[in-house]
């Protein structure tokens, strides 16, 4: 399967201290197809955003939190893939169409994972669950609450 959509990892990260919009959890699949909304979850201490925008609409709130995390996007339509370190060492990677075009900073100690896959897609997911420390069934099985959070072509 393809998937178009951002995960947003953030380690030791309180969901309370991100803008709940209030709205009732969803499952992850129906988060990941609400452009205009991005989703959270708590998995353990962690906390997990699911954006429709590539991280691009919750991206500029988490930075602000100050928290270590890790943007993975998964642009399975159109063979794109990206890493990018928030609040932490600078960290920036995009794959396409099967290239490294930008590899730029330290790698992450987690994106080793990713050498034992040969699809690009199953390579990013692997490192989401790598950073998380957990499977990808619990991605799955969290609960996603809605976020409060502006339009990025507002800011």
């Amino acid at each position: 399967m393809s998937y178009d959509i951002g995960f947003c990892l953030l380690r030791g990260a309180d969901l309370s201290r991100l803008p709940l919009a209030g709205g009732p959890a969803t499952s992850l699949d129906l988060a990941m197809v609400q452009p205009d909304v991005a989703h959270a979850a708590a998995l353990g201490d962690d906390v997990v955003v699911v954006d429709a925008l590539y991280g691009e609409l919750a991206g500029p709130t988490l930075r602000e939190l100050g928290v270590p995390g890790v943007v993975v996007a998964l642009g399975g339509t159109a063979d794109v893939y990206t890493i990018e370190a928030l609040g932490g060492p600078d960290r920036r990677r995009v794959q396409a169409a099967g290239a490294i075009e930008v590899d730029e900073g330290v790698p992450l100690p987690e994106e080793a994972v990713m050498a034992g896959h040969d699809d690009p897609e199953d390579a990013h997911l692997a490192l989401v669950t790598r950073y998380l420390g957990r499977p990808v069934d619990e991605l799955w099985a969290a609960e996603y609450v809605p976020l409060a959070l502006p339009d990025p072509m507002d800011l």
